[in-house]
């Protein structure tokens, strides 16, 4: 039996192989497709993606800033991390979010 999000993921394919006018470009469906293959094989392995509700494979969790550390050091941990994890940039923003703690914190209320 197929799961729903293998046969969203090959209906994704045929769809991309069809000329269709919600992809304007060909950046859209390349974004399109990535989102698609990372929600497939994201849910073979169990874990879930919160942002977008699908399971989601997350092998490096980054660790939490307070500002009291080095602004230099953790951004490089921390994309370290969305490296490995192969987040897109909105996944990078809201992990960022997410792993603020403290006076860091603070600095969203600006």
């Amino acid at each position: 039996m197929k799961t729903e999000i293998h046969t969203r993921f090959e209906y994704m394919e045929k769809v991309v192989e069809e000329p269709v006018e919600e992809f304007k470009n060909e950046v859209d469906v390349k974004k399109e497709i990535d989102i698609l293959k990372r929600k497939y094989e994201s849910k073979k392995s169990g874990t879930i993606n919160v942002e977008e509700g699908y399971h989601h494979s997350s092998k490096i969790k980054p660790p939490t800033y307070d500002g009291k550390t080095s602004w230099q050091t953790y951004i490089k941990q921390f994309d370290a991390a969305a490296n490995v994890n192969n987040w897109s940039e909105s996944e990078k923003a809201t992990a960022l979010i997410v792993s603020l703690r403290g006076d860091a914190l603070e600095i969203l209320q600006t």
